[in-house]
């Protein structure tokens, strides 16, 4: 799972990137052991900002299945519908579908990009035994 979420990290942290580490802060929303949804803040000197949120779902191996996000827009007050990555699992191999949200079709169907990433034997025993 950490090869799959730092697969997903890159993907996705072209402006999470444009701050340093310090100036976020994180809030997971925990079930079971389980991280169900994240907050992600800016920090602006000690002022927090809602500036991301993350809904992860997870199959019966507790394997993420699907990323969706939406950014904080100040001017309607709400989050907004940003992207979303669904991943599959085949034996050694994750297959992952990342599509931002579509204003005009109110559905993730803009900027669609396939990736797979094959694991290798000694790597998912250490993702399994890591659950």
């Amino acid at each position: 799972m950490a090869v799959v979420l730092f697969a997903m990290a890159m993907m996705t942290s072209g402006n999470v990137l444009a701050q340093s580490p310090e100036d976020y802060i994180k809030n997971d929303i925990v079930d079971q052991g389980v991280v169900k949804e994240r907050i992600i803040y800016v920090n602006n000197d000690g002022v927090l900002e809602r500036h991301i949120h993350y809904v992860y779902t997870y199959n019966e191996k507790q394997q993420v299945t699907s990323k969706q996000a939406e950014k904080w827009d100040d001017l309607s007050d709400r989050w907004i519908p940003y992207f979303k990555m669904e991943m599959s699992y085949e034996g050694n191999t994750v297959n992952v579908t990342y599509a931002r949200w579509n204003k005009r079709s109110k559905a993730y169907d803009k900027d669609i990009q396939n990736s797979s990433y094959e694991m290798n034997d000694g790597l998912m025993e250490q993702l399994m035994a890591n659950k």
